[in-house]
């Protein structure tokens, strides 16, 4: 008798676990429907977590969380060849770089000219319409804006990675960003411009 009465409730309480996991829609999936992770979304990209409304039938509710917002270009904005705007502060030769920009955008088929002016180094990076012609454009710039240049080592380039990262740090000598941060991104941009060569001079 001693025995019945603890495995009685031992025995009821097994049963209810196991049943426990079929009670979820029918299904005895072990998926937590309030995490996303690894399903709908990237992980923690919201300070709340998203609820699946999906498997309860709201439509409503039903998006795509498909994209991460930590994705800095998620809109395009950093791709697209923006046109520069207001010149820079005075600790920086902005009006050099305007200038260094029209010239080469006058050039056939430059779409855009970004320069970037350090020290004894100055880099204009150019986006082409056509990049069969990059060597003879690369040519016509550099003698364009060579006179400009007083003494400093001129690199020009059409190389497209060069030209993007280019327009950001332009941009942000532009926007009034950190100018330490921008400075040691220049310089390290200059220091690795060896990798693309090729596309030099």
């Amino acid at each position: 008798m001693q025995k019945i009465k603890w495995t009685l409730p031992l025995y009821t309480v097994l049963a209810a676990v196991s049943l426990v996991g079929c009670a979820n829609n029918d299904t005895a999936k072990n998926e937590n429907i309030t995490n996303e992770t690894g399903y709908h979304t990237t992980e923690k990209d919201v300070l709340v977590r998203n609820i699946n409304y999906r498997n309860m039938g709201q439509g409503l509710y039903d998006k795509d969380d498909a994209y991460s917002t930590r994705d800095r270009n998620y809109h395009g904005h950093e791709s697209k060849p923006l046109r520069a705007r207001s010149s820079y502060y005075n600790s920086y030769e902005g009006t050099l770089a305007d200038k260094a920009n029209g010239i080469a955008n006058g050039v056939y088929p430059v779409i855009d000219a970004r320069t970037i002016i350090m020290k004894d180094e100055m880099l204009v990076a150019l986006l082409l319409n056509d990049y069969s012609q990059a060597k003879n454009v690369k040519e016509k710039v550099k003698n364009e804006i060579g006179p400009l240049s007083n003494g400093r080592n001129l690199y020009v380039t059409t190389d497209q990675g060069v030209y993007y990262r280019s327009m950001t740090l332009d941009n942000n000598l532009r926007d009034g960003d950190t100018r330490e941060m921008v400075i040691l991104d220049a310089n390290d941009m200059f220091e690795n411009l060896n990798i693309h060569q090729d596309h030099l001079k």
